[in-house]
């Protein structure tokens, strides 16, 4: 019978993973107190209650490796460390908070770029999936590998449904079973455990999203990679290529979301808030098949431009309810307009 005999720093993010485990579900379908960050993403106190346990304990154990997670201050002085934690405290927060159980806790330990120790815990489900390099991928202490399908047509992909039918695409994708998890460490680990087939996102992930993810699926078997096929690595800054990066101007009919840049004001102001929850609103209308995916942009435009709507760049907000308040006045005014 195959066993795995972990490290002891793999131990330490074990352990730690069950404390921040019990302390989601202690506030699962409790309904905590949370907000939208700048980006317009989720977070809730219980992200913040999680990331602050984690960095205490494994911190404090381990105080010369680098520190990276995705609710706390990015201390640079990782980059010079041999070997750092890099942490999403609850991803699928969105998930979490709208009482859904595919959200999960991840951790994962780099070293000189490469993860060599990975865990992604979903305390709802009971699941645990660990790995570390050369020791293969494991869920609740038993070997897995992944799925030994290896055709689109017919398999079961884990991803966002509605991006295979974006009208970019030049060619249809082939039938597929797909299910989305909004948390991208838990998909990865679903791959990895042969359960789904793949998993793709279009749009970029942090470091944080796929590196325990990323050696679970890799110790499985499995091979995680960018659009262009290159494998992932998470690496240094390298300076010298930042000063020679060549730029060009942007085509705004190419792409005309850009133009909300011209938009923004220069100061932190509720406009910003008009924007994400207008835009927002009329992402799930498209999904509700209320509206066509191309109305999404005009439909916007014309949304943040109306003067009631504009006057909020001079105005910033004083207390979390201002935000709140105004994200839900902006979806009531988009919902009228277009239902």
């Amino acid at each position: 019978m195959q066993v795995f005999k972990p490290s002891s720093e793999h131990l330490q993010i074990k352990d730690s993973v069950i404390k921040a485990g019990k302390i989601a579900l202690k506030w699962f379908k409790n309904d905590p107190e949370n907000w939208e960050k700048e980006d317009g993403s989720l977070i809730s106190k219980v992200d913040i209650e999680i990331n602050n346990l984690l960095g205490r304990i494994l911190k404090k154990n381990n105080p010369d490796f680098g520190w990276l997670s995705e609710e706390s201050e990015d201390d640079k002085s990782r980059l010079e460390k041999e070997i750092t934690f890099v942490v999403d405290p609850l991803d699928g927060t969105k998930a979490f908070l709208e009482g859904k159980k595919e959200f999960s806790i991840s951790i994962a330990l780099v070293k000189n770029g490469e993860p060599i120790s990975g865990i992604v815990y979903s305390p709802s489900t009971e699941e645990m999936f660990e790995s570390e390099k050369n020791k293969g991928s494991w869920k609740n202490k038993k070997r897995i590998q992944i799925s030994k399908f290896s055709k689109l047509d017919g398999c079961k992909m884990v991803a966002f449904k509605p991006m295979f039918s974006h009208p970019a695409w030049k060619k249809p994708w082939p039938k597929m079973l797909v299910e989305n998890k909004n948390s991208v460490a838990y998909r990865m680990a679903l791959v990895a455990s042969g359960e789904f087939d793949a998993m793709m996102a279009l749009n970029s992930k942090n470091d944080w999203d796929i590196a325990a993810g990323d050696l679970l699926i890799t110790e499985a078997g499995g091979y995680v990679s960018q659009h262009n096929n290159k494998k992932l690595k998470s690496k240094k800054i390298d300076i010298d290529t930042l000063n020679n990066l060549n730029f060009k101007k942007i085509n705004t009919k190419r792409y005309p979301m850009i133009r909300l840049l011209n938009l923004l004001p220069s100061k932190h102001s509720l406009f910003e808030t008009v924007v994400v929850s207008a835009n927002d609103t009329l992402v799930q209308l498209f999904l509700d098949n209320k509206i066509k995916f191309t109305d999404i942009q005009k439909k916007l435009f014309n949304i943040i431009n109306k003067k009631q709507f504009i006057n909020y760049k001079n105005k910033s907000p004083k207390t979390i309810r201002d935000i709140v308040e105004l994200n839900n006045y902006v979806r009531l005014k988009t919902l009228e307009n277009n239902i």
